[in-house]
């Protein structure tokens, strides 16, 4: 039940916090690849990718991945260096090592992702992959199949226009995906990445008519517990514990920015970060007997990010600051490997009011 308060947004009291433990499900490792065959034109000049790109945060720097990607073997034709790169990063996406994936992309990377109904949307480096993130938290197997690829004149660039078979647990889809590789120092990297069809797929045969390799393979996750989740605020950097006296009451209520909680891991897990995405809800409805609800079931993002491994707590902050306190709130958070593989998950919620 919510007290409306006079004058007042409905705000979060985290006195009757409820804690869940979600287990999940981790990748299995990459299949053996199904042979495919490219076919090369030279003399194909340099392409452009669009503008207009929506950015992202919580991701490393382009330039710190690109000292990561994977290095070519010199002694393959530019066209094999291609096909290697593209095989390496279906299979980083197969193993679930988002680390690993983010490293083909370059800093100038520019993409568009296409939802059945709405606009195209492109996303510059930063957007593209804090968009990705969570695509990475359950198991999936891609193929990419049967690649044609158009080198440009100086084979410092490659157009690839490949199949695209993706599966999960509960969805799959195939697709005819166009990606734009460019060639810096000893990597070829990703520069553009569009997908130019999609159709739900039944998992039995590749277009060819031969038979589909097996899709994700259920591996448990570990539980993650969550407790003693107090708020950050501005001008504050250690938590609020008493949430009623100093927000409630307060004449000048600060802006909440964060969450510190107490993380409580597997023994043998050998984590690296934690992953995280907020959500909550500001709406609130009155019911037939009068009283002030919080719908619960309209949640917007509010953050996602990744934190380093700090000891047995984390801090995690909102996207931007809000005197808006939510009146429901989810906390989703991952444990993941050096890889960015998730080793454990688990989630914290709460619903809170100021007393009338």
């Amino acid at each position: 039940m919510y007290v409306k308060p006079a004058l007042r947004l409905i705000t979060v009291c985290f006195m009757s916090a409820t804690i869940v433990v979600a287990c999940g499900k981790d990748s299995e490792k990459a299949a053996g690849d199904k042979n495919s065959t490219a076919s090369t034109s030279k003399g194909v000049e340099q392409t452009g990718t669009p503008g207009n790109a929506t950015s992202g945060s919580n991701t490393s720097s382009g330039e710190k991945a690109a000292k990561t990607a994977p290095k070519i073997d010199r002694n393959l034709s530019p066209e094999d260096q291609v096909k290697e790169t593209l095989n390496r990063w279906c299979e980083a996406q197969t193993r679930g090592g988002y680390n690993e994936y983010r490293a083909f992309y370059a800093t100038e990377f520019s993409g568009v992702r296409r939802v059945a109904k709405k606009k195209p949307k492109t996303f510059d480096r930063a957007g593209w992959l804090a968009d990705r993130i969570h695509g990475f938290d359950s198991p999936v197997k891609v193929d990419c199949l049967n690649p044609k690829i158009t080198l440009s004149s100086d084979n410092k660039r490659a157009e690839v226009i490949f199949e695209q078979y993706w599966r999960s647990n509960t969805y799959a889809d195939q697709d005819d995906k166009k990606i734009i590789m460019a060639k810096q120092a000893d990597k070829w990297l990703l520069i553009y990445e569009d997908m130019l069809t999609a159709k739900k797929w039944k998992r039995l045969n590749f277009r060819d008519g031969s038979p589909a390799t097996a899709g994700p393979a259920p591996v448990k996750v570990g539980r993650l517990r969550l407790r003693s989740a107090l708020p950050l605020v501005v001008g504050k950097d250690k938590p609020m514990k008493d949430y009623v006296h100093d927000y409630c009451y307060s004449q000048r209520p600060k802006s909440l920015r964060g969450f510190q909680m107490k993380v409580k891991a597997p023994a043998d897990a050998d984590i690296a970060a934690y992953r995280f995405r907020i959500r909550g809800s500001t709406t609130v409805y009155e019911d037939d007997e009068g009283y002030y609800e919080c719908n619960k079931r309209r949640l917007v993002d509010m953050a996602r990010g990744e934190v380093p491994v700090n000891g047995n707590s984390i801090e995690i902050e909102l996207d931007e600051a809000t005197k808006s306190w939510p009146c429901y709130y989810k906390v989703e958070v991952k444990a993941v490997d050096s890889e960015g593989v998730p080793l454990a998950k688990g989630r914290i919620t709460g619903d809170f009011s100021c007393p009338e």
